[in-house]
This record gives C-alpha cells, sequence and structure tokens, in this order.
C-alpha cells in the first residue's frame, strides 16, 4: 500500500509550514500555516518577527548538519519552529516546519525531555516535509509508489530512535489513567471530539506503574487519530489492566471503510487519514520501542465496525530502582505535570484540526 498516495502537496498536512527565499521572504505558507501563523504574511520578511531569544539562532541557520530551533511571534502568540536550509527546485530557500509538540515552550523536566525526543529528529522531521512537498512537483513519470516505499523506510529508521535514549518517568498505574482521562477530557472535547470513557477496574493490581513521557504522546496520537475517524468524532474507550499490561480498547464506526479485516501493523491505518501520516508514523514506531502490542479489526458492520486494541506494558514497584524513587520521582510535581499534559494535548490539537474553508487568502 502506498499510505502517500493521497498526500498531493504541503497543503495536504496537519502540520504548519513556511517556506523562506535567501533573503528571508516568506514565498509559500501551506494552508495549516495559514490557518495558524498569521504572521509573518506571504512577500513580507521573517526575520523581524523572530524572538529575541532566537536570533542568534535564525542567523545560524545551515550552519550546522542540524535543524535549527527558531521561535516567531505571529501576531497571536509565539510559535517556534524546525528550520532547515532547502533547495527548492534549484533555488536556495529556508524551510519552517511547526511540529505540534514544541510549542509547549519547557518549563520542567517532563517537557523539557518530550521536547528533547522531537529536536533529536528535528532534520530527519524537515527531510519528510522536503520529500513530501519534491514529490508534489516531480515529473509525472516518476513512480510515486517507489516513492513512498521508500520515504516510509527513510523515516521508519529515523524514528525508531525517539525515546531509545532519554529517561521515563514512572507513575501509579492508577493515577496515570486518571490523569490521562481528565487531560483528554478536558481538550478534546473543545474541538469536538466525543470520547467516553470506560475504567473496567483493575488499575491498583500489584501495584503497578507505567512510563507517563511516552504514554502520554501514544495516548494522544491514538484518541486523536481513531476519534478523528470515527463517525462524528465519536468514540467510546475501555481501559483495564492485568498483571503485567494495561489494555486500552478503541470501538468506533467508520462511515466508508477504504479497507476490511484484520492486523497488527499500525502503518496500514495512516490509509484511513493520509494528512496525518506523520502522526500515525511516529504512533507506530513508537509502539515499537516500547513493546506496545497494537491490533485491529474492521468489519462490515454499519456500526461499531472498527476495534483497535493496544496493550501497554507495565513495571512493579518492586524491579524499579529505589534510586529513581529517590532522585526523580521525589522531584515531579503531578499537579504541575497534570497542566504540562493538558497544555501539550491543546497545542497538538489546534495544531492539527482546522477547516480549510474557514482559511483566508492572503
Amino acid at each position: 500500500m502506498n499510505y502517500l498516495s493521497s498526500l498531493g502537496s504541503l497543503d495536504d498536512l496537519s502540520t504548519p509550514v513556511i517556506i523562506c527565499d535567501n533573503r528571508g521572504i516568506v514565498t509559500y505558507k501551506n494552508k495549516m500555516a495559514m490557518r495558524e501563523i498569521r504572521l509573518p504574511r506571504r512577500n513580507t520578511h521573517i526575520e523581524r518577527h523572530v524572538l529575541q531569544a532566537d536570533k542568534a539562532a535564525f542567523l545560524s541557520i545551515g550552519k550546522s548538519r542540524n535543524a535549527c530551533v527558531v521561535g516567531i511571534d505571529t501576531g497571536d502568540r509565539p510559535a517556534r519552529a524546525f528550520v532547515v536550509p532547502y533547495l527548492r527546485s534549484g533555488t536556495p530557500c529556508t524551510l519552517w516546519v511547526f511540529v505540534s509538540v514544541i510549542q509547549v515552550f519547557s518549563t520542567n523536566r517532563y517537557t523539557y525531555l518530550i521536547e528533547n525526543d522531537i529536536t533529536c529528529v528535528a532534520s530527519q522531521i524537515c527531510k519528510l516535509v522536503k520529500s513530501i512537498d519534491e514529490n508534489s512537483t516531480a515529473v509525472k513519470s516518476k513512480s510515486s509508489n517507489t516513492f513512498g516505499i521508500r520515504m516510509l523506510e527513510k523515516i521508519k529508521k529515523v524514528i525508531s530512535y525517539i525515546f531509545y535514549n532519554s529517561d521515563d518517568i514512572y507513575i501509579s498505574l492508577e493515577k496515570c489513567v486518571n490523569m490521562l482521562v481528565k487531560a483528554t477530557d478536558l481538550t478534546f472535547k473543545k474541538f469536538g471530539y466525543n470520547i467516553n470513557y470506560s475504567i473496567a477496574g483493575g488499575l491498583e493490581i500489584g501495584a503497578n506503574y507505567i512510563d507517563m513521557r511516552s504514554l502520554s504522546l501514544v495516548f494522544f496520537h491514538l484518541m486523536a487519530f481513531f476519534a478523528e475517524c470515527g463517525a462524528e468524532r465519536s468514540m467510546n474507550v475501555v481501559i483495564s489492566s492485568f498483571e503485567s499490561k494495561m489494555d486500552i480498547k478503541l470501538t468506533l464506526t467508520l462511515p466508508y471503510p477504504p479497507f476490511y479485516g484484520e492486523g497488527n501493523d499500525p502503518m496500514v491505518l495512516a490509509g484511513l487519514s493520509p494528512k496525518n501520516t506523520v502522526d500515525v508514523i511516529i504512533f507506530s514506531r513508537l509502539c515499537e520501542v516500547k513493546n506496545y502490542q497494537f491490533s485491529y479489526c474492521i468489519n462490515e458492520d454499519h456500526l461499531n465496525n472498527m476495534t483497535v486494541y493496544i496493550d501497554v506494558p507495565l513495571k512493579k514497584r518492586a524491579k524499579l530502582r529505589d534510586l529513581y524513587f529517590a532522585k526523580q520521582l521525589s522531584s515531579l510535581d503531578e499537579t504541575v505535570l497534570f497542566g504540562d499534559i493538558v497544555a501539550h494535548y491543546l497545542n497538538m490539537l489546534k495544531y492539527r484540526n482546522f477547516n480549510p474553508e474557514d482559511i483566508s487568502l492572503e
């Protein structure tokens, strides 16, 4: 399957993208950038909008192999982008990719770790965006299917490294689930999602602990992607736990399923929402890295015709080092952690949900 066959151009991405010429003049804004990044406008200079603290980063674009993180004032709020040089159709320019997860400026260890994970692969994320743009302008005789396979293999290798080398943040399973359910309930409803939760019990069994940092990102992508695929953005979620794992079961109605069957490859589901392919890739590779077991079933029923299962491994309190609890967990303010998760979810939803008909052309 060519997962990217429906991505005709950068306008199909749910991530804001800006392209500037080598003088810093904005020459292109995709639909999402036109919605979310009010300033700078096209045909104006981006440097005057760069945040004072990021002037040095702006001037260093292209001086290293890594992508720069540069913040700008959009006229409504600050926004940050991964920025790399780009040779577009033979013309030097710069590419600005406003990834949602870095829009919450780091204030503590939790937000810093998440930001650091994504920043480590910033250059590769920008390469993905470049490839989508280059493919949209390629000659028609070029095989788009070959392009899609090649790109996906490259991305899989890159995303696989996310979360491998970073510290985990463990909290009790019961606190984790309650926090994530409350966070999604507070944020997702604001964007028209209807997620109905049912806690089947067993969350307190055996003093289980779970990595909150990675699960919070998986949980967001899981809820947002599948609720968006469901009829009227509606979905039922059942959460239960056992001795060594937590089960999450999603049930939703697909109005017109593009295919039927069972499987355990999350990437197959990119065909349900091609514009969110980047999200599916991150979700897929994170599941693999963290050993989350995933499966799905799409049948021919008219209602509740899709079921998604994900099993998340747990750790016992006795298997976590006392040093972890003494030096790391003790310094974690759970009230602040909850606020950070809500802030992340709100910002990622803002960058994910938009109506192209609402976009005013500049």
